[in-house]
């Protein structure tokens, strides 16, 4: 026997297998094998079948065997055993199925290579059937397994890649009907996870469509399906539908690139770089990672780069591939290969990525390779002459190119300025480019929002109103697009960015909103680290006023930050990976190796568009921020608490109900010396005590001490020293006059005393201060210690220099014995005796002493905290006392400077800085100068004139003095008009 023999008997015995087989089926479903497929009246209005097959005749095309009439030539007829055959048969296995006689015979065979998911065949049916105008309420797809799923078969791996070739085919057509109906709620998709495979098991089969019936998507997926029948609301027309052809097997053609690109040289000439540097000693394909957030252009810049290389190689080709998913990305590369001609029809990607490997001067898209789950590497044609560059938002895909990874970011603010006024066709003015500076910054210059921003405004001439109508309608905008953008610019900003968020984890996503709540760019690690290992509870502030609800928020942010019930640095990682890879955040590790992750401002907008006021996440976004703070007067946290600071900022104010929270906030502004937010949170917290346990309670009475010393550090001295005597008379008749909290009352007074010149007053409270110290706590304490300074101060405003001079000697001796960890206690020390060794003519030690605490003060604070500045001046004051005028004048211009930066122009130890630096230069002959460094004077001089600092006061007569000296006898006169009078 022949194999031709062979193969033909075995083919007799499966025909006769098979039809048995579906003879058993169909009679079990009470239906006559032998009844006629095509329905007596040809014409039924209930149903209509159609069964996609081949004609041996002509392969190219499906063939509809029908169970109706249309126009055109009669069929043959066809029983019901015969359409069952005909949808199954396939060429590799059975025969054909032969309908009709003579020169109406046919042979026919399954469809499954092309039409293996015949709805778009079916739509194209509907239509000529129903007419164009006809429409459709919904679109039922059921499929026989996944791709993925089905297991290599080593007995048969021919059929097995057939039947894979199948399910492929399928899952395509299905991504292409649900990109295209994803809008109109129309469509729906059953598709088991394991069915149909090499081995067909009717039981395990059956156990795994029960499996899949019982997820709770896909019950809530039949559950709209049924509603969708049962309304049959009419949705799209039939002609729409049947708008997007069956894809061919043809080259995908590359979008388009908008005729405004703008900028992105250093990217262009880093790929340029790395793909065309020297091919000869390369020995693999050149590969590019461009990373980024959807909508940060990278698509764009890649096509950019393909004219770049198609100007290079002018016989290379480019080919643009999907890689969303599998099935797209295969298909693509299927199609390469099989865009050469008929006789590749049945190649597969695995002949494309052959093909290519052969070759050279040819360049590949990788185009929007997002999917964690897909392991591109195998997809990547090895050959040493080929050029790649992926697009993706996935960061872990720079692994692919090590050396030629890049993170495309924002448009620099020129770039967007650029693209906006071109995209909108506005000249580039100076007032306009103004107006797109400010629309570009609250974009935050993603390129995707800046051409729908461009957009809308070219349709609108809205140029000038833009940003008040983005900031009233911020949804709208972001989720839509404009008309007038580019084909290819299919998706809003809004789309881009829920693509990313659909892939986190329900968790993940959730801390991502938690994030959001704090201010983009500077999230610290440290903080979350910190308030994590605290469990999220308070460390220092402790009020009656806590209520049970923030410790169900410490509880909360547990749960979703610490789900093992300790902080883990290594599962905190895993949880935020997912945001990293996806470009939502990105991770900033400073020169220290601080940890920041920052976020876009339009990710942070479009997710805090769905927390509403109410959400509890704002609660939990202050329960963390204020588990940060420590209450420590040592510096030993600052560098944590100044990077709350922003956080804090951003929280709203009217969200902020707990006492403990808001002296916390407090107390972060108090110690960067930002009084005046600092006394915004402190009567608030002053109110909710009073109201809530009167102004005798103990709570109230701290509050009050604390808003004291806001308005202290601001020159409000009146009203610290009247806020400071009720605190203290208030101590004194619930705890007596030697407690603790008393002694600490009656030394605040006694500053406040100081600062508004009652010098008497002041020696005489630290005087019973430092003596109930003493006797109460003993010498080797840090409160006596700090007695001792405090006196010696209040000494010196009556030149008691040298008993000062003892004072100070003795406290600073006795700091360094006791608490030599105390540093920046030990600096207040030593800059007070450097002073008094100064004033009692001990210049050279004075001198030695401040610029050892200067340095000490750099390395405790940092170069531009209030404390080391005001040392600085401290120094200078010696330098002029030994006329080193210049160095006094260099100092004190960098303290003016750095605290103009970090406190405001208009806060008192700024002006203060001022003050000084105005007089090193008229020491330095340089009066001009010294006048035109005192605007801020001039411009705060109601401020001045309110405050109790007489400092400031005698400033405004400095500059008085300078004005009269230069003949500006005007200004003179006008200062001297409202000058406050004796200081």
């Amino acid at each position: 026997m022949t194999w031709e023999e062979a193969m033909g008997k075995q083919l007799v015995l499966n025909d006769q297998k098979l039809r048995n087989a579906l003879k058993e089926i169909i009679i079990s479903a009470d239906q006559n094998p032998d009844s006629l497929f095509m329905e007596r009246n040809g014409n039924t209005k209930r149903c209509k079948t159609a069964i996609c097959a081949l004609n041996e005749a002509n392969v190219s095309r499906c063939q509809l065997v029908r169970s109706y009439r249309t126009r055109g030539m009669s069929p043959p007829k066809c029983t019901i055993l015969d359409a069952a055959n005909i949808s199954i048969a396939s060429a590799r296995s059975y025969s054909p199925v032969t309908l009709g006689t003579e020169h109406n015979k046919v042979a026919l065979t399954e469809a499954l290579v092309g039409c293996a998911n015949p709805i778009k065949e079916l739509l194209r049916e509907a239509k000529v059937q129903f007419g164009e105008s006809a429409r459709v309420a919904t679109v039922l797809s059921l499929g026989s397994g996944k791709a993925d799923i089905l297991k290599t078969s080593q007995a048969n791996p021919s059929l097995f890649q057939a039947i894979r070739q199948m399910t492929l085919d399928t899952e395509r057509t299905h991504e292409d009907i649900a990109q295209q109906l994803q809008e109109a709620y129309i469509y729906f998709r059953l598709n088991v996870e394991h069915g149909l495979g090499f081995v067909i098991e009717s039981g395990a089969i059956e156990a795994h469509v029960q499996a899949y019936l019982g997820e709770n998507s896909t019950s809530q997926a039949i559950d709209g399906l049924i509603n969708s029948i049962q309304q049959r609301k009419p949705g799209p027309s039939l002609k729409e539908l049947t708008s997007v052809t069956t894809m061919p097997s043809l080259l995908k053609p590359r979008p388009s690139l908008v005729p405004y690109f703008i900028g992105r040289d250093v990217f262009l000439d880093a790929l340029i770089s790395t793909h065309f540097s020297n091919p000869l000693a390369h020995h693999s394909a050149f590969i590019s990672v461009l990373v980024g957030l959807g909508g940060s252009g990278k698509t764009q810049l890649a096509l950019r780069f393909a004219l770049e290389y198609e100007s290079r190689f002018p016989t290379g080709v480019v080919y643009f591939v999907d890689a969303r998913s599998k099935g797209r990305l295969e298909a693509d590369l299927e199609a390469i290969i099989r865009s050469r001609g008929v006789a590749y029809r049945a190649q597969t990607y695995q002949d494309t990525l052959a093909w290519l490997a052969e070759r050279d001067n040819w360049f590949m898209i990788l185009d929007n390779a997002d999917d964690p789950n897909l392991k591109l590497f195998p997809y990547i044609p090895k050959s040493n002459g080929g050029h790649v560059i992926i697009t993706t938002r996935n960061s872990t895909n720079s692994v692919l190119a090590p050396n030629s990874s890049h993170l495309v970011g924002d448009l620099s603010e020129e770039e967007a300025i650029s693209l906006i006024l071109t995209a909108a066709a506005h000249e580039q003015n100076p007032s306009n480019r103004k107006l797109a500076q400010q629309i570009a910054s609250e974009l935050g210059c993603l390129p995707l929002a800046c051409s729908h921003a461009a957009g809308y405004i070219l349709v609108h001439r809205c140029l000038g109103s833009y940003l008040d109508l983005y900031r009233q309608r911020r949804h709208y905008l972001l989720s839509n697009t404009s008309l007038d953008l580019p084909q290819d610019y299919k998706e809003s900003v809004a789309a881009t960015i829920e693509m990313s968020l659909e892939r986190l984890p329900r968790n993940v996503r959730e801390l991502l909103r938690l994030l959001s709540l704090f201010q983009p760019s500077s999230i610290s690690y440290s903080m979350i680290e910190t308030a994590a290992r605290r469990r999220f509870a308070y460390d220092a502030f402790t009020f009656q006023g806590i209520d049970s609800s923030q410790f169900e928020h410490a509880n909360a942010l547990m749960a979703l930050l610490c789900p093992s019930g300790e902080w883990s640095e290594f599962d905190f990682n895993a949880l935020i990976q997912a945001c990293l890879q996806y470009s939502l955040l990105q991770l900033t590790i400073t020169e220290d190796n601080a940890k920041f992750y920052s976020m876009h401002i339009l990710v942070q907008s479009w997710l805090q568009l769905g927390i509403p006021p109410d959400d509890p996440l704002r609660s939990l976004n202050v329960r963390l921020l204020a588990s940060c703070v420590t209450s420590d007067e040592y510096y030993r946290h600052i560098s944590l608490h100044r990077s709350l600071i922003p956080h804090i900022i951003s929280a709203s104010i009217d969200k902020i109900v707990s006492v403990c929270d808001l002296v916390a906030f407090a107390w972060v502004m108090e110690e960067s010396r930002h009084g005046d937010r600092a006394a915004l949170y402190l009567n608030k917290a002053l109110g909710i005590c009073i109201s809530t346990f009167g102004e005798a309670h103990l709570d109230t009475i701290a509050v009050m001490g604390r808003l004291a010393g806001s308005f202290e550090s601001w020159g409000h001295f009146e009203d610290g020293f009247a806020l400071r005597k009720r605190v203290l008379e208030a101590r004194k008749a619930l705890l007596g006059e030697e407690h603790a909290h008393t002694v600490l009352a009656m030394g605040n007074l006694a500053r406040s005393c100081a600062s508004l010149g009652k010098h008497q007053e002041a020696i005489n409270l630290d005087s019973q201060v430092l003596e109930i110290r003493l006797r109460t706590l003993g010498t080797d304490h840090r409160d006596t210690l700090l007695s001792m300074a405090n006196l010696a101060v209040s000494l010196k405003a009556i030149e008691q220099y040298d008993t000062a001079e003892a004072l100070e000697s003795e406290a600073l001796r006795l700091r360094r014995k006791y608490f030599p960890n105390d540093k920046a206690a030990i600096l207040v020390v030593m800059d007070n005796l450097g002073h008094t060794l100064n004033e009692l003519g001990h210049h050279d030690e004075a001198l030695a002493l401040q610029r050892e605490a200067v340095e000490l003060w750099k390395a405790v604070a940092g170069p531009q905290h209030v404390e080391t500045l005001v040392s600085m001046t401290n120094l200078a004051h010696t330098l002029d006392t030994l006329g080193q005028d210049e160095e006094a004048m260099s100092l004190r211009k960098t303290a003016f400077e750095a605290l103009r930066l970090t406190q405001g122009s208009n806060h008192p130890v700024t002006l203060l800085a001022e003050t000084n630096y105005a007089l090193s230069l008229c020491a330095l002959g340089q009066v001009e100068k010294a006048v035109e460094v005192q605007q801020d004077i001039v411009q705060f001089t109601d401020f001045i004139v309110h405050c109790s600092y007489p400092t400031l006061h005698q400033a405004l007569s400095n500059l008085e003095e300078s004005f009269t000296k230069m003949g500006r006898r005007r200004e003179a006169a006008q200062l001297r008009a409202c000058s406050p009078g004796e200081v």
